[in-house]
């Protein structure tokens, strides 16, 4: 897996933990309650007070994005220090239906970046409102912060599907047996896919050296390089290569138009 956030390749993968504050312990366990994810955050040993708050840096949301996939939207936001319990944060009211689900990371001490995503069936159009998220010391969310629910007004434009196109089309390449031959690809999206930080992934080609990919961000553009075996036997080997662009590390998030499948015909000389 490989993360861009900018013009700089990243070849190593990426581990990112998040880990609990408080008395003892740490880490988040996710549950789903209805279509809805909870992220509880443990390692808390008083109960909840009702006294407890989150306060949100921003509340209000405003972004482009094309249908067809879900889109991350993050708020961060702090607990009061004084005040410390379990955290439980689910979506409330959300009329226009915008929203799939919620969860948290934690950042350090006391602040909590809250990570949503929009539904991606939603349809291009302009989406203008109010949502609400509720934050409790419990999952039943019987024990509320005192500032729950937190309300967040949203203005989304959202454009039709977004498509990559690939250059060259099919990757056409020779290389001598017992040699390996380095090739690239770039991916073209259609439109602006969000701005936010990438992650990719490459797979579905035997051909290819395991973990030889490498991308750069090139404008709205992303180039990939990789590099065909050195182990293959003389002959054509043909096939496809399947390129996953994402907007989180684990790729459950793909962006529009992702994967894209790009063909190619390798002939290995004697």
């Amino acid at each position: 897996m490989v993360g861009i956030g900018g013009r700089a390749a990243i070849l190593a993968s990426v581990v990112l933990a998040f880990v609990g504050c408080g008395g003892g312990g740490g880490g988040r366990e996710n549950k789903f309650v209805g279509d809805t994810l909870q992220a509880a955050q443990a390692g808390f040993a008083a109960a909840a007070t009702g006294k407890e708050t989150l306060v949100l840096e921003q509340t209000t949301l405003a972004a482009t994005f094309p249908s067809g996939a879900s889109f991350p939207l993050t708020l961060r936001g702090k607990t009061d220090p004084l005040y410390r319990s379990a955290m439980f944060v689910r979506i409330g009211s959300d009329r226009e239906q915008v929203f799939r689900g919620i969860d948290f990371s934690h950042v350090a001490d006391t602040t909590y970046d809250l990570n949503l995503r929009t539904s991606a069936s939603i349809l291009p159009g302009t989406y203008t409102g109010t949502m609400q998220i509720i934050v409790c010391g419990d999952p039943a969310c019987s024990k509320p912060y005192a500032n729950s629910p937190i309300n967040v007004s949203y203005s989304f434009e959202v454009t039709p599907p977004n498509k990559f196109s690939a250059v060259p089309a099919t990757i056409i390449q020779s290389q001598a047996a017992g040699e390996s031959s380095e090739t690239s690809v770039t991916l073209i999206p259609s439109q602006a896919i969000g701005g936010r930080p990438l992650y990719f992934r490459m797979g579905g080609a035997p051909a290819i050296v395991p973990d030889s990919g490498s991308f750069v961000m090139e404008g709205s553009s992303i180039l990939a390089k990789f590099k065909f075996s050195a182990t293959l036997a003389p002959g054509r080997h043909e096939s496809s290569i399947g390129f996953i662009v994402c907007y989180d590390l684990g790729c459950s998030m793909p962006v529009s138009g992702s994967p894209v499948q790009v063909p190619y015909s390798l002939t290995v000389t004697p």
